[in-house]
């Protein structure tokens, strides 16, 4: 028996050749290759990883992709900045390079997602469907932009009736944050 699958194309349905699948996106991957700050910036990635070995879209350099290159090729649901250039790490594994994060929406883990568009003819080697052309909203991205900057700043203990040199009830410990966090009190028991 013989299986085909239909393949997407902008304007028509083609159907595959064999019995191979549309290219899908499966992957999104935030990181900090520096790993100063959890903030999304200049020189940050975002691996965006494929089901099945691809064409690496059309007339693509192996390296040096640029802004409007890969702007062709996919598209984001939030803006990444005035500047980005992407390489291929492999024929399924495509790495972003953040160049000037200014103007970006910025990119949040667990929203950014990605469209492949028809224009990049972005395909399965060999060929066998049309170009990809599919949103997943359903992948998102994952990792960090490096690693939590919340720290203690401050460690202090305080001994109101001052009755003792042990750590007990009455007494308190104020743990003062490098940066606003979420409020928390804890009572804490006291053995003796």
């Amino acid at each position: 028996m013989h299986h085909s699958y239909v393949c997407h194309d902008s304007l028509i349905r083609v159907p595959c050749i064999t019995h191979v699948r549309d290219t899908q996106v499966t992957s999104i991957v935030a990181n900090d290759p520096t790993d100063r700050d959890s903030i999304y910036g200049n020189l940050d990635t975002i691996t965006i990883t494929f089901n099945q070995d691809t064409n690496r879209g059309h007339n693509l350099p192996l390296t040096g992709i640029t802004r409007s290159q890969l702007d062709n090729l996919l598209e984001f649901s939030q803006k990444l900045g005035t500047d980005y250039t992407a390489a291929w790490d492999s024929v399924r594994e495509l790495t972003i390079k953040i160049v000037d994060s200014t103007l970006s929406a910025p990119p949040s883990i667990g929203a950014l997602w990605v469209s492949i568009r028809p224009e990049g003819n972005l395909r399965n080697v060999p060929a066998a469907c049309a170009p990809a052309h599919e949103a997943f909203p359903s992948i998102i991205l994952d990792g960090d932009f490096g690693p939590s900057n919340v720290f203690i700043s401050d460690f202090f203990a305080e001994d109101p009736d001052n009755l003792d040199n042990d750590f007990s009830a009455g007494d308190s410990l104020l743990v003062t944050f490098s940066q606003v966090t979420l409020s928390l009190v804890v009572t804490l028991g006291v053995r003796h």
